[in-house]
């Protein structure tokens, strides 16, 4: 598929393994590659316009500025190849799959991560449209940024009311056992970062948990999804 699309397909692999091992910023994916900035820009607005990638901002980020921008590959399956097949698939081939394949079950949980982050979104979006949500929303993403003290944060979730006014947050745990309190307890001090807002604080997780003396927090885990 590279070598019918692009002229220089090994370059645009280079930058496909790049993100989907997890280098997602311009310079990330330029340190993985030790490719020229100015060849992987242009490779990325290549890649994006045949739809392999997408760009993310964080919520309430300028789009024009390009410095807060991660991407990622729009096709799990893809994702899937570059993280784990691409660079050992002729030792694949040669019989030693079952080394590679024990190799990806061991890091499962932290690929299917984010995907369960945007299932998430995904999910939200159907309550939406039944009006099930507390406000009606008009944007679905996550936020990463600095709090006052400049101690980095992040939101998995992040749901905009259309008056502005509200903001649903969530945080996703894709993982068979945490520690919840711990999590809402990180959840509450990321919320806190949009103070100026009326918060809704959701919690997704992979299996049901419970929360000790927290209410305000909505648990959703995958099996709500199919309700």
């Amino acid at each position: 598929l590279m070598k019918q699309e692009f002229r220089e397909p090994a370059n645009y692999n280079a930058v496909l393994q790049a993100i989907a091992s997890g280098s997602n910023t311009l310079g990330e994916i330029a340190g993985f590659t030790k490719l020229e900035s100015s060849l992987i820009s242009k490779y990325l607005i290549t890649l994006q316009e045949l739809n392999y990638i997408e760009r993310v901002i964080p919520f309430g980020s300028n789009p024009l500025k390009g410095k807060t921008s991660r991407y990622q590959i729009t096709e799990n399956f893809i994702a899937f190849w570059y993280r784990y097949i691409f660079f050992i698939r002729t030792e694949i081939e040669r019989g030693n799959g079952d080394i590679y394949f024990a190799l990806a079950l061991d890091d499962l949980s932290d690929f299917i991560g984010p995907i369960f982050e945007e299932v998430s979104r995904q999910y939200l979006r159907r309550l939406n449209g039944r009006r099930e949500l507390p406000f009606v929303a008009k944007s679905f993403g996550k936020w990463w940024g600095k709090d006052k003290k400049g101690n980095v944060h992040e939101l998995d979730v992040v749901l905009e009311s259309v008056t502005g006014k509200e903001l649903l947050v969530g945080e996703c745990k894709w993982r068979n056992s945490f520690k919840v309190n711990k999590a809402v307890e990180i959840l509450n001090e990321r919320a806190a970062c949009f103070n100026q807002h009326t918060i809704f604080k959701y919690l997704f997780t992979k299996t049901p948990v419970t929360v000790e003396g927290d209410a305000n927090v909505v648990k959703l885990s995958l099996e709500s999804f199919f309700d």
